[in-house]
This record gives C-alpha cells, sequence and structure tokens, in this order.
C-alpha cells in the first residue's frame, strides 16, 4: 500500500510540472533601494527615479499577446515604504 502511495504521489508530481511554464522566457526587474526621501506628489522627479528603469511591455499571463494600451512602472523601496511610479495610457477619456 506504502508503494503505490508513493507511485500515486510521484505520477501527480511528474503532470504538475511537466505542465509548469518555461522559466527560461520570464521577465524580472530589480527593485532598488531609494537613495532618498521620496515625495507622495504624482511627480518622478527625485534623483532615485533616474537611477532605475521603466519596466513596460507586458503581456497578458493568459497568453492573449500585448494589451491595447501601453503602462510603465517602476518601483524603488526604503525601510519603510514600496514605491510604485505608473503611467499608464489611454485614448480620449477611456478610463477607470
Amino acid at each position: 500500500m506504502k508503494q503505490l502511495f508513493i507511485i500515486f504521489l510521484t505520477t501527480i508530481f511528474i503532470f504538475i510540472f511537466a505542465d509548469a511554464q518555461n522559466v527560461d522566457n520570464v521577465k524580472y526587474t530589480v527593485c532598488h533601494k531609494a537613495s532618498e526621501k521620496i515625495k507622495i506628489d504624482g511627480y518622478f522627479d527625485e534623483s532615485a527615479w533616474e537611477k532605475t528603469e521603466w519596466i513596460d511591455d507586458f503581456e497578458d499571463i493568459r497568453g492573449g499577446g500585448f494589451p491595447e494600451y501601453k503602462t510603465q512602472v517602476k518601483m524603488l523601496w526604503d525601510d519603510d515604504f514600496w514605491y510604485l511610479a505608473i503611467i499608464a495610457y489611454c485614448l480620449g477619456n477611456r478610463w477607470s
């Protein structure tokens, strides 16, 4: 009975990992520590923002390709907070 249970668990793990995504194509970024105090004012004018790159070219995680409108994100952190700078593009008055 114990051997049958081990075979069952092994089979389940094989099916789970065989269906896993290809990690060679995974995109990643580095979230840098802010070198100065970040002011929450809607402007990204602190020098700390200039030291990090925009993240863009997001893809639909469900396999639907790229979104209709471009989005850009920058990230910083300090000992108290995680900061996100986001620019979300759209046409006309379409927003939510």
